[in-house]
């Protein structure tokens, strides 16, 4: 494994909808909120070859490595996660199954290949059907993946695929599919479908208009404002165009007095004017100036994260900002 015998594509044009291929052709979901590892897949599903994709697996980058994927035993990673420095840039997994099948071919033959995720996100979906050859290694894919995780730009295939994961919470992956099957056809989508649909619109709509009413202020290239509430900051990379980092400002969820503010989440995101080679990870982390970091609190990838999860900050918003900014221009 790889294995160019095993993988061969299926075909799919005006014979089985794709959610009779993810049943024939097995599309595992699993928890979510759980750190797993390689060894945890393959005391979950022994004698399989298991395909990971857009599922971080701890400690993988220990393991052998081809190409941008890992493989441990029976195990191959196809994720856009790992701490590679290869990985700091606007790639998803979608983009790496692409890769994967242009040059191995799709996991199709034989009962012993599973294809596993952890959550229903636009990514999630299309690298595991195309990794299982449900789905052609088409760029719209790859675009699509982009949008939705990194530029927040408007594109159907992405914008649906976000929407539907609302439902998929409950874990219908079914759900996903019968609509992405839906739009790909040309036919109407279901009632639930389109109001998560026009759910997502109106959060982009709100972020548009926040945009525009001037909310956001920008120093040395950090866009900043302070809200009353959070919003998806998914898409805001496409409506700032020059930020280079995005930092929102709304009261934490353990503020003790909702009269009066102290604890507030900070939550940061590269724009899309931000330098090749940027990481929000070397911005927030501790140095010889700043001995604490940024913000001890804060955590994440190298192109958002916030301080959510370890307590938030009671720092003034506009010393915060100065402290990201300082950070931002030493690394130019």
């Amino acid at each position: 494994m790889p294995n160019n015998e095993m993988n061969r594509p299926i075909e799919t044009e005006g014979k089985k909808s794709l959610v009779e291929l993810a049943t024939e052709n097995p599309i595992q979901l699993i928890e979510k909120d759980h750190k797993w590892t390689a060894d945890e897949l393959k005391e979950m599903f022994p004698g399989k070859n298991i395909f990971a994709c857009d599922l971080y697996l701890k400690g993988i980058e220990s393991s052998e490595r081809f190409g941008n994927y890992f493989r441990d035993e029976n195990v191959v990673n196809i994720d856009h996660h790992s701490n590679l420095s290869e990985m700091e840039r606007e790639v998803s997994a979608t983009n790496l199954a692409i890769d994967y099948v242009n040059e191995f071919g799709p996991v199709t033959e034989g009962d012993d290949n599973i294809v596993v995720i952890s959550h229903t996100d636009c990514d999630s979906i299309l690298s595991s059907l195309i990794m299982r050859g449900i789905l052609p290694p088409d760029t719209k894919f790859g675009e699509a993946a982009i949008a939705a995780d990194h530029t927040g730009e408007e594109n159907e295939i992405a914008d649906l695929l976000q929407a539907l994961q609302e439902e998929n919470k409950t874990g219908d992956l079914e759900f996903s599919l019968r609509n992405l099957q839906k739009f790909l056809d040309g036919e109407q989508l279901e009632d639930k479908a389109v109001e998560y649909i026009n759910s997502r619109k109106a959060k982009r709509e709100k972020v548009r208009q926040l945009v525009e009413s001037g909310s956001f202020k920008n120093k040395d290239g950090v866009n900043y404002t302070r809200l009353e509430s959070k919003i998806d900051s998914e898409l805001l990379p496409a409506y700032l165009p020059e930020a280079e980092i995005i930092l929102l400002y709304s009261p934490h969820k353990n503020n003790p007095d909702p009269e009066n503010i102290t604890l507030w989440e900070a939550k940061t995101r590269l724009g899309m004017a931000a330098p090749e080679g940027l990481s929000l990870k070397r911005i927030m982390a501790k140095d010889d100036k700043n001995p604490a970091g940024v913000d001890p609190a804060w955590g994440g990838r190298w192109n958002a994260g916030s301080d959510a999860r370890e307590g938030g900050t009671t720092m003034d918003m506009e010393e915060y900002v100065s402290l990201v900014a300082q950070k931002l221009a030493e690394t130019k």
